[in-house]
Formats: structure tokens, sequence, C-alpha cells
């Protein structure tokens, strides 16, 4: 597949190789690789799911395979109507009590498929003999013992995952689309690659706020609804990579008492995308200026109103692409992923080998 003309045009602004950059300019082609293969095999899947009638979805994964996870509680239960559970895999490992999954369908999120807590818990449902899937790479330990797999297509050549994180919140996109059996939200994922390309264009604006917003130890990232997960994934990529002590919160929980850590400077960032929550994250955006934090927000809705808070030199703006809000997460992590690489660019830290991480991470 040739380069996209945006690939090329960013291609051409820098001298150093990043792995971790060029896995992120690779997500476009690398979701649409994903959203052209998957369908059938995703439309196999959620027909043995709907055969089994199932009550709830069981649902585990580490890391950012877990904050796609918190994307699956939002969009199984919005769109298909699946109550879903963020399971805990320690229940299996350590405390040996397992749960009674009845008749649930246990769903494991793994890049790599090889975390052993992960395997138990699909260990354990197959004991059960409860319906286990699993997103991840074909061929891995985790695909080998689940009933049903979805392969993500994709390896990040990078530590941090990118287009690994993509292509498992597209499956989940995928997944919800078919058990709903609404042709138009797969349309709308199909739409999502070309997006993706213009949503690289944030880059250059990212490089220049980076150093500006990604100053001291600590951060907050705000969102809520969909974005929940994409609040998480930021705040992880900022722990990885800038060694910035980000900490996720939904908009509405942060109400109740961790905004008494808001002073002067401190840095805020709110994902805010078009939808149903757009117009709560505005005003919240407006009270942590007047509390004197160093606000960034990643918004592809009310501009002006963003621009407007820009005035004040306390507010910065980075734009991502319209969309539908169930598929936003898609879009609006991409920000966050060049505010995390410049942000360790900006700091004098390598990006390609972050501290103390190891490309596969095993936990009991």
């Amino acid at each position: 597949m040739p380069p996209h003309p945006w690939l090329v045009k960013i291609e051409m602004k820098t001298e150093k190789k990043i792995h971790f950059r060029e896995d992120i300019l690779a997500q476009p082609s690398s979701l649409e690789f994903f959203v052209k293969e998957a369908s059938k095999e995703v439309g196999g899947v959620a027909k043995r799911i709907l055969q089994k009638k199932p009550g709830f979805v069981y649902l585990v994964g580490r890391g950012s395979s877990e904050n796609a996870g918190r994307y699956g509680q939002y969009v199984l239960g919005a769109e298909a109507g699946f109550p879903v559970m963020l399971g805990n895999p320690s229940l299996f490992t350590k405390y040996k009590k397992p749960i009674k999954f009845g008749n649930a369908v246990v769903m494991a999120i793994s890049q790599s498929g090889e975390s052993p807590d992960i395997l138990t818990v699909v260990e354990e449902a197959k004991h059960q003999k409860c319906f286990s899937l699993a997103i991840t790479s074909n061929s891995s330990p985790l695909s080998e013992i689940a009933d049903a797999t979805i392969d993500i297509r994709t390896k990040d050549s990078s530590i941090p995952a990118s287009k690994t994180y993509l292509n498992s919140l597209a499956a989940i996109a995928m997944l919800a689309s078919k058990l709903a059996g609404r042709l138009q939200l797969e349309e709308e994922l199909k739409s999502v690659p070309d997006l993706l390309f213009k949503a690289l264009d944030s880059e250059s604006e990212t490089k220049e706020i980076a150093p500006w917003w990604c100053k001291g130890k600590a951060a907050l990232v705000l969102s809520r609804g969909y974005n929940y997960s994409t609040a998480h994934e930021i705040a992880l990529k900022l722990k990885e990579l800038s060694y910035i002590l980000a900490h996720p919160y939904s908009a509405a929980e942060f109400l109740h008492g961790p905004i008494a850590v808001i002073e002067e400077g401190f840095p805020v960032l709110i994902v805010a995308a078009e939808g149903a929550l757009l117009a709560d994250l505005i005003p919240l955006a407006k009270r942590v200026i007047e509390e004197g934090a160093r606000l960034l927000v990643i918004s592809n809705g009310k501009i002006e109103d963003w621009r407007a808070q820009e005035k004040n030199k306390s507010c910065h703006l980075l734009e991502f692409p319209s969309s539908p809000e169930w598929l936003s997460p898609l879009l609006a992590v991409v920000p966050g992923q060049f505010l995390a690489l410049h942000g360790a660019l900006s700091l004098g830290l390598d990006p390609d080998s972050p501290r103390r991480l190891q490309k596969v991470t095993k936990t009991g």
C-alpha cells in the first residue's frame, strides 16, 4: 500500500527516526487494513455470541488493553445493549476465588496474549464451559486457548502501545456494530482511517505546546463517557514516556474531591468530543482555568468556545476531526500520543527506551 500523502508530508519534516512516532503515523494504514479484512471474522464471532444469549460481558486486560476495555464498557453497552464488567484477574490468580460466570461472555484483550493472569481467567472460563473471546494476535497463547479470536492484525515496533491499542478499539467497535445488527455503524467505522490521517496534522501544534504543558511532575487528564478510556490511555502514555504522574478521572468524579489539587500552573488536560457530554465539559474547562490550571483541551466540537478560552493564555486547544461520538476515542487519542512523545523529547527523554518498561509484561 503506497504511503498516504499526509504521511509523506509529515515524514519529510523529521530527521531522526523514532519508532513510537513511526507507529503513530502508521495507525491509519494499520486500522484501514483491519477494517477491510476483519469484517467476516468479527461477524462470525458476533453470531456465536448471540447464539449464547449471554447475560453480560466479563472483560479483562492490562495496561492499554484494559483502557480498550473501558471503551468496551461504553460501546458494547450503548450500541449492543450488553452490560459489561471490567474484571479483576487477581481474584483468579492470587485469591484463588474465581467468580461464577454463568452465561457471561468472557472477553480478554491483550496485545501479546502472554500475560499469565489474563490466560488464567480464560482458562477458568473454559473450565466453567463459558464462551471466551480473545482480542489479540493470532497464534498467541491467548488465541490458542480462547473459544474465538479477533485478530488485531498489527504489532507495535515500539514498547508503548499505539497501533495495537487503536486496532483493539476498532475490534470492539466492529463487534458492537455486528451484535447490534446495524450496518450504519460499520459504515461509520470504515470512515475512521481517513479521519485518522487528518488527525496526524495535530503533531506540529502539539510539538509547540508540549514544552509548555509537560513541565511538572503531576497532571490530571479528564473526560467522560466514551472518552473516559481516552483519558486513561493518554495518562498512561504520559507516565510511560514523559514520566509525568498523570492521573485520569471522570469529569463527574473530578468534582467530588480531586478538584482540590488544582493550584496555579497545575497542568490539566480535558478530552472533549462532540456529543452528549460536550456541554458539561465546557463549563468545567472554565472552572479549572479560574482555579489557575494550565489547561490543554483535545476536542472536535464547539471550537469557537475553546478558542475564546485560549485568549487568556492559560488554555490551548488541539483539534481532531469530527466523527460520531461512539468512534471519537479512535481519533482523540492521537493528539495525546503526540503530546506524550514530544513531551518526552522536550524533557530530553528517549521515547523508544522508557525506563523500566519492556515489550511484554507478565503479571500473575
